[in-house]
């Protein structure tokens, strides 16, 4: 499933490096946040002479990478589900079949990080990964590539609709440690992410983007008697990264007012989440 705005060359590549790569049983998702660049008629035409099954919905409005996302999911009908930025492209080649073997040899196995390298950087996307009894795990994943099985998550939203993008990943994240399942590292499959400058945040505001939307996102999984710790480790990360010194606390606390929803509230219970704590560390869960 790809969420896409105004990048539509970079979307053409990235469909026909999964198309390559195809299984018999495969199904394009497309969610259109409003583009006005002429995606629409281009994906749909090249999808076609690739005789490619897919769904296309475009979107009266943007509605950010979220929302977009739980209405792309929503649209998907496989077992597995692979979610790609519209600029990133497949690599690996049998890409789609080795990760459906190895979800499969994984009963527990939920969700997957794929191995991620971003050309123009040198460096690969990774969030922490640890080994334990000889297989790869994964705290989270980097929302430029990752598999869900669909079953696992089709009852509710995925994301929380008001966080338009960064760090909605860590949501499905500590969804799956509450329900005791497994996200598996999977390095033998490669995507090259080379990040479009349309549509794209950088500097302060994004900072503040990642910085509160991940307090809000452990304000709704994690325990509440983990709140007060969660808390002072969130007022540091502030004033470590100088916002408070270029930002009133209260426009910080506005924007959580805005994003936080009780209704998404999914905490997970003390023994996962002390498990989780002695498994990763307490630095990356805080």
């Amino acid at each position: 499933m790809f969420i896409t705005y105004n990048r539509k060359k970079e979307l053409l590549d990235a469909i026909e490096s999964c198309i390559r790569n195809r299984m018999d049983e495969m199904e394009i998702v497309i969610v259109d946040n409003h583009s006005s660049d002429g995606t629409q008629r281009e994906v749909e035409a090249l999808l076609e002479k690739k005789n490619m099954s897919y769904k296309y919905y475009y979107a009266e409005r943007n509605l950010g990478i979220s929302e977009g996302r739980n209405i792309a999911f929503s649209l998907c009908r496989g077992e597995y589900v692979f979610c790609l930025d519209d600029d990133a492209v497949v690599e690996t080649e049998g890409f789609f079949s080795i990760i459906y073997q190895k979800m499969k040899e994984c009963d527990d196995a939920v969700a997957a990080a794929v191995e991620i390298y971003e050309p123009p950087n040198d460096r690969y996307l990774k969030g922490y990964t640890y080994c334990k009894g000889g297989e790869k795990y994964a705290l989270s994943y980097i929302g430029a590539a990752h598999v869900l099985k669909r079953e696992s998550f089709k009852d509710r939203k995925l994301y929380p609709s008001k966080i338009r993008f960064g760090s909605e990943e860590n949501y499905v994240a500590y969804r799956i440690r509450a329900m005791g399942k497994k996200m598996l590292y999977l390095d033998m499959v490669r995507v090259c992410h080379i990040p479009s400058d349309v549509a794209r945040v950088y500097g302060e505001e994004r900072k503040i983007n990642i910085i509160v939307n991940n307090y809000i996102i452990r304000s709704l999984c994690f325990p509440k008697i983990s709140l007060p710790v969660l808390y002072i480790f969130f007022r540091n990360r502030l004033w470590r990264h100088r916002i408070l010194k270029n930002r009133h606390y209260s426009e910080i606390k506005k924007l959580i007012d805005e994003r936080y929803d009780k209704e998404e509230v999914d905490r997970m219970s003390i023994s996962r989440f002390v498990r989780m704590v002695f498994e990763v560390g307490i630095s990356h869960v805080f």
